[in-house]
């Protein structure tokens, strides 16, 4: 899974997760990574991405998370 975004994002909305859904982002102008784990329904996290590298998780998918400004 890769998704770029056009501008960047300044929040990710996690819809309905199970006990073992991560993702993965890429910073803004470099290559670092961050894991987010653990992640509960309903959050949000409120981190500026350029990239959304990898979502896991049992039955995740990257539709399973609304990326917005």
């Amino acid at each position: 899974v890769s998704c770029r975004f056009s501008s960047k994002s300044s929040a990710i909305y996690c819809s309905v997760m199970p006990a073992d859904a991560s993702i993965s982002v890429r910073l803004p102008g470099n290559s670092q990574i961050i894991e987010f784990k653990g992640l509960q329904s309903g959050s949000i996290l409120p981190v500026v991405v350029d990239y959304v590298t990898a979502v896991a998780g049992t039955g995740v998918t990257v539709s399973d998370f609304i990326v917005g400004k």
